[in-house]
């Protein structure tokens, strides 16, 4: 973070907080050169993943279609996918809670 006095851009947290709303928080720094106090904010950025098709549409990324995909797809296996193996020779599953 840049000192807004002297430019520097050697500093510390001195001290955190969250906002009044959700999705910002408040931070105040001492420049390690200077030594004087400043306050910054910082904004949560969403990133909105989006999938491109075959025919060139675009679409949300939908967790939960790609999930319903791969359940249909190990169903037409006939083991359930309970044995699917990925490329490594490992087993692999799908478990409800984790990231994709």
């Amino acid at each position: 973070m840049k000192c807004p006095y002297c430019g520097s851009t050697e500093s510390e947290v001195v001290e955190t907080r969250a906002s009044e709303d959700v999705d910002t928080i408040r931070r105040r720094r001492e420049c390690l050169k200077c030594k004087k106090r400043f306050t910054t904010y910082e904004r949560i950025e969403n990133v909105n993943l989006v999938v491109i098709k075959k025919d060139g549409k675009r679409e949300q990324f939908d967790r939960d279609k790609l999930k319903r995909g791969i359940i249909r797809s190990s169903e037409n296996s006939g083991d359930g996918g309970r044995h699917r193996k990925n490329r490594n020779g490992n087993r692999a599953g799908i478990k409800g809670g984790g990231q994709c």
